[in-house]
């Protein structure tokens, strides 16, 4: 009897894998997605100009070295031997060109880059840290627990070029707005085209058919966004290890963004993309089938899982930090924040006694933890109709 029950669930997986690849939508998108693959890995060959790849040795020529009072001394007067800084780098000199800019970042001064030493630059770095934390008005615990992340922070930080990889950075940045896309497109109407097809009364004459058919759809609709999604991620950090090797994988974290206090590489960041857009997909598809099953319409589903995308990326920037829960969640809550820069400024921790998630590690177990309870509640919603 339970052999008998696994093939029949065995056929449903099959034939409902097979559905969502005979939808005409899903042949587009196939194509439209092969095409921004192909796009995406021209993207990568070409990153950079003429001007970057010319000048490439010599932006790496620094490489390796520590961010300290020689170094600086030595890029202010690079910047300013002929004037202003930019204006003086060329094919020829412009060895420094990436730190000057790291420094403006990093400081944001507004004075002579002669007037920068190690000191300063490390104490205005503090600073602009501390005064985000006030803004988000953390408490004591939080501000302990950064305190700790940033003595494990060694410094001076080594500087790297990291034009390469931030080039890969801003591709993975971009995979859960795609996967949304073909998400929400292929399983819409995963559960509310039985409805518009009128096929729905056939499930309910087999036994157990409204059962293994919820679970057969879900299964196969995970599957399917899964493996898209790793295709995505799996050529873009192939096509830039075959084009650039390893080249700013092992660079801290504090080249690339200088503002923040975790104490991890530019790599494991990369890394951290993977599992928050992995669970991403995880939280699309499960939200997108609820709707389906939900509203029994697929424009209907559509569009609210694209409204609260939006809605959520929008407010994740403009709810006030004094509304701690909804302006935390909502940051939470928006993968293209979670996956990009702002999550690693999110300073705001979940957690008591001591023990805390940052915001990377909060994400995915958030995802995961909902798309359980979406795929729960649409499994008695589909019950429910039957």
């Amino acid at each position: 009897m339970k052999l008998h029950k696994s093939r029949q669930f065995g056929t449903l997986l099959f034939y409902e894998f097979r559905k969502i690849l005979m939808l005409r939508s899903t042949q587009i998108l196939l194509v439209v997605l092969a095409t921004y693959l192909i796009m995406q890995v021209l993207s990568q060959i070409g990153q950079m100009d003429d001007f970057d790849i010319k000048t490439r040795p010599l932006q790496h020529s620094i490489d390796g070295r520590q961010i300290d009072d020689a170094l600086i001394a030595e890029t202010a007067e690079a910047a300013y031997k002929l004037g202003q800084p930019y204006e003086c780098f060329n094919e020829t000199n412009c060895t420094y060109m990436g730190l000057t800019g790291w420094l403006r970042q990093a400081v944001d001064y507004g004075k002579p880059l002669t007037e920068y030493d190690a000191e300063l630059v490390y104490q205005e770095r503090e600073n602009a840290i501390c005064e985000k934390m006030n803004l988000m008005n953390l408490s004591s615990g939080e501000k302990e627990y950064w305190e700790k992340q940033e003595d494990t922070v060694s410094k001076p930080f080594i500087w790297n070029y990291t034009n390469e990889i931030e080039g890969l950075y801003h591709i993975m940045v971009a995979v859960p707005i795609v996967m949304l896309f073909v998400t929400v497109l292929l399983l819409s109407q995963i559960f509310a085209g039985e409805v518009k097809d009128k096929t729905d009364p056939l499930i309910r004459c087999a036994i157990r058919g409204w059962r293994d058919t919820y679970w057969a759809k879900i299964v196969a609709a995970t599957i399917f966004t899964f493996f898209l999604n790793m295709i995505l991620m799996i050529a873009a950090i192939s096509t830039y290890c075959i084009r650039w090797g390893m080249a700013g994988w092992d660079a801290v974290i504090q080249d690339l963004f200088p503002l923040t206090p975790y104490s991890m590489t530019i790599g494991q960041f990369i890394v951290w993309q993977l599992i928050i857009s992995m669970a991403t997909s995880m939280l699309l598809t499960a939200v997108t089938c609820f709707l389906s099953a939900w509203f029994k319409n697929s424009l209907a589903a559509a569009g609210a899982v694209f409204g609260c995308f939006l809605v959520l990326f929008v407010s994740s920037g403009q709810l006030s930090y004094s509304n701690r829960l909804l302006s935390q969640l909502s940051c939470l809550l928006s993968p293209v924040n979670m996956i990009s820069e702002p999550a690693l400024y999110e300073y705001r921790l979940i957690g008591w006694n001591g023990f805390y998630l940052t915001a990377l590690q909060t994400a995915p177990i958030l995802y995961i933890t909902l798309s359980v309870v979406f795929i729960l509640s649409g499994y008695f919603i589909y019950q429910k109709r039957h």
